[in-house]
């Protein structure tokens, strides 16, 4: 082939042409023989580099230094990072991922990609990427993201590296995750929750529809996550034995338990009566914006409630069942389990017990941050000081 005849032409580096306004090269294959690769538009000096690399590889082929497979899998980690994303989200489908689920993923994965300028997935550095992670903000508010936000970004992140590790996208995982520990989300205390006295919770059952007060009796007296009881089916209800089975693949730890079940919490089991053994126990799982004006409502009935001026403006000024106190808790659905855990203190339950039925694997994580001491009576605990035991005499004053 005369590569000067027809539409090609020659540029000053060896074996790259012009085609019209395209640039091509040829290499030597695996095989000795000379192809033609097209590399579309750019400058002659950056074709060049492709054709050395592409020389490079068939060499090493003929060589048997690289086999065709690893060569196939070095162009695939050559590819551009957003092309490896698009085919991962479209994986995700396959799996059957939720759509609004596939859109956060491929906007944490854009994310880190123009924040730590990834071009390929092979420049994917584990260090840098544990230092973005740990300083990502809202981009709104510009605050530090909870550990929580930043678990979900590394699984986004951690996800594709290891779909292209296992699919042949890149001979090996780019981001190991043992190299990027996950945040410790027990220990992010910026948001916290408190829990409800059993006046708040009074009031609050007092003032919504059936349907949430059997969800809300359900979660505070029996420590079930939010989430576990709204999959809660009533063949995990033994009425014999008095006892509520978690499921071990609906259980936020993957492991089977069985809970007691409290009087309170049997008397709305019996006011809904006995459905079909699959049929949810609780059809409707109230919502996020539903709870919160569940609780405003029943603050502003109890404010409403003062008998005088004065008490409707002490009222106002106090802080119950006020979704955000001084110290920035909230009354958040997780408030619900935090108040079973405070109440299982409140009325001297060993610790080990109230473990067992939080499902804890560590009793700090019971005792520090699922009990609120504001509303254990401590008074009462002091009063439990026997002072007969006391040889002297205690004076007074």
């Amino acid at each position: 082939m005369n590569i000067e005849m027809g539409s090609h032409r020659k540029t000053k580096y060896e074996n790259v042409y012009w085609s019209w306004k395209s640039l091509r090269y040829r290499f030597k294959d695996e095989n000795g023989k000379w192809v033609f690769r097209n590399y579309g538009a750019g400058s002659p000096k950056d074709a060049k580099r492709a054709q050395m690399d592409a020389q490079e590889r068939a060499d090493r082929i003929r060589a048997g230094v690289l086999d065709p497979k690893t060569e196939e899998i070095e162009n695939h980690s050559r590819r551009p990072v957003e092309e490896l994303a698009e085919e991962y989200i479209e994986f995700l489908e396959t799996k059957g991922t939720k759509p609004e689920n596939r859109k956060t993923c491929r906007n944490n994965i854009d994310r880190w990609v123009k924040e730590c300028e990834i071009d390929r997935i092979i420049d994917a550095d584990p260090s840098r990427c544990a230092v973005w992670l740990s300083r990502l903000t809202n981009i709104k508010t510009g605050q530090l993201l909870s550990a929580r936000s930043q678990n979900a970004y590394r699984t986004s992140v951690l996800g594709l590296c290891k779909w292209a590790s296992d699919y042949g996208r890149v001979l090996k995982n780019p981001l190991p995750p043992k190299l990027i520990p996950k945040a410790d989300e027990d220990a992010d205390r910026r948001r916290l929750s408190r829990a409800m006295s059993k006046e708040e919770f009074g009031w609050l059952i007092a003032h919504v529809p059936d349907y949430r007060r059997h969800f809300y009796v359900m979660a505070a007296l029996s420590g079930i996550r939010w989430v576990e009881l709204a999959r809660l089916r009533w063949r995990s209800i033994d009425f014999e034995a008095r006892s509520i089975k978690i499921e071990s693949g609906k259980s936020k730890n993957k492991k089977a338990a069985e809970l007691p079940i409290h009087d309170d919490v049997m008397g709305v089991l019996q006011e809904m009566g006995l459905k079909h053994p699959n049929a949810q126990v609780l059809p409707v799982e109230p919502r996020i914006k539903t709870w919160r004006r569940d609780i405003d409502n029943a603050r502003k009935a109890w404010i409403d409630a003062a008998g005088s001026e004065v008490e409707g403006a002490r009222r106002e000024e106090s802080e119950f069942l006020r979704y955000i106190d001084c110290r920035g808790r909230r009354i958040d659905r997780k408030c619900l389990r935090m108040t079973f855990c405070t109440w299982l203190k409140d009325a001297d339950v060993d610790l080990r017990d109230a473990q067992m039925l939080m499902r804890h694997g560590d009793p700090k994580l019971t005792s520090n941050i699922y009990t609120d001491v504001r509303l254990v009576n401590l008074g009462a605990e002091v009063g439990k000081i026997d002072m007969g035991q006391v040889g002297g005499k205690v004076e007074q004053g």
